[in-house]
């Protein structure tokens, strides 16, 4: 009787190119100067971004729209009330 392979986990499929922005798309996208998103990087403030090489960065698609919509409120109160909660 042959024996038979146990079912292997399925590989991570990777992420089309098209689902990765480079800063400058991202800046477009957000109305944001290439600078802010610099400083957004260092600070913690802004999207998580993938460095691909020592001067790559990367921006995932959904990062960025997880992150929007994060910041995305109904009313003004509704922003200040989060903020005063701590989240």
């Amino acid at each position: 009787m042959p024996e038979s392979n146990p079912p292997q986990p399925a590989a991570a499929v990777p992420a089309r190119p098209s689902e990765y922005l480079d800063p400058r798309a991202v800046a477009a996208r957000y109305h944001v100067s290439g600078r802010t998103l610099e400083r957004w990087r260092a600070s913690g403030d802004g999207p998580a971004f993938v460095r691909v090489g020592p001067r790559r960065v990367l921006y995932r698609l959904s990062d960025c729209e997880g992150w929007a919509a994060d910041r995305t409120y109904a009313h003004r109160a509704a922003e200040i009330a989060r903020r005063s909660a701590g989240g």
